[in-house]
């Protein structure tokens, strides 16, 4: 509990601390008066007591608890299934940190009726029949209903026709900061960082994404509309770039016709033409003529 060894590891794990809340939390105003010390051991006491204690943990139970009792799933456009099933696993996660763990089997239980989406109801009756046979962890069950719900996307659902629905994927902007969608309701299958990857709430669509961009999927509709635009615009400027090469080089022929071929021609035919005479042409000779 003393020397230098104990001060670097006590330094090490305020540190460690630090990187892991937020300035705005209330894990943060709890390690604050302890920061000038750098002492990770008191930073650990302080939120031990406050987090470990009875009226911290009842605090934290009754929210699950609330939280679970008016968790329904509707549709896409309510509420995401993505945010349904990340605010379901963290209630039970959190139940379970303060040593209040549910069953697997209750929560699969209750799970059912909380979805309420008429879409689903055909999926879940087979889910049903299927966990009657070899039941599973419910955290399994709901990967195969966000992956049921992201083959909905691109038909009617939840009151969203499939006209203003893009396509499942895309590569294009940048990482969700929550889940794999994308604003436009695209699934993101671009690069993720290493954290975000184990997210739970992108853990459930890794092999959607890793199918997609096996296959090459490279964007949305919208994009691929685009894109034919595009080629179809190139190729319009190209044909009318040839048309005009070809109309300055028919202007550069004329152009030689006339300063080396026409106007040359006419002034060896014309009467007045004196271009022989510089070398003795016919006036010359008939000069010499009279002369004589």
């Amino acid at each position: 509990m003393e020397g230098p060894e104990f001060i670097q590891d006590a330094r090490t794990v305020h540190q460690v601390i630090l990187k892991n809340i937020h300035e705005d939390s209330d894990a943060y105003t709890y390690v604050k008066p302890f920061l000038r010390k750098r002492d990770g051991r008191k930073d650990l006491e302080a939120l031990r007591l406050r987090y470990s204690s009875e009226a911290s943990k009842q605090s934290k139970i009754n929210k699950a608890k609330g939280d679970l009792t008016a968790l329904r799933y509707k549709n896409e456009r309510n509420f995401s299934f993505e945010k349904f099933s990340a605010k379901l696993q963290k209630a039970y996660d959190d139940l379970s940190a303060s040593g209040r763990e549910v069953n697997n089997g209750d929560i699969v239980d209750a799970l059912w009726p909380r979805i309420e989406s008429s879409e689903l109801q055909i999926y879940l009756s087979s889910l049903k029949v299927e966990y009657q046979r070899s039941p599973r962890d419910y955290k399994s069950i709901l990967q195969d209903i966000a992956a049921e719900v992201g083959t909905k996307t691109t038909t009617q659902f939840g009151g969203r026709s499939s006209a203003n629905v893009s396509a499942a994927y895309t590569r294009e902007g940048r990482c969700p900061n929550s889940g794999v969608h994308t604003p436009d309701g695209s699934i993101f299958i671009g690069s993720y960082d290493r954290e975000k990857w184990q997210d739970e709430t992108v853990k459930q669509y890794h092999h959607k994404i890793i199918e997609a961009r096996d296959k090459g999927e490279a964007g949305y509709v919208k994009k691929s509309r685009s894109n034919k635009r595009k080629v179809n615009a190139i190729k319009r400027n190209k044909k009318q770039l040839e048309k005009l090469q070809a109309q300055i080089a028919a202007a550069k022929i004329q152009i030689k016709k006339v300063t080396f071929g026409q106007d040359l021609a006419s002034d060896i035919d014309s009467p007045n033409n004196q271009a022989g005479n510089a070398f003795g042409g016919k006036n010359s000779k008939r000069k010499l003529n009279h002369n004589e």
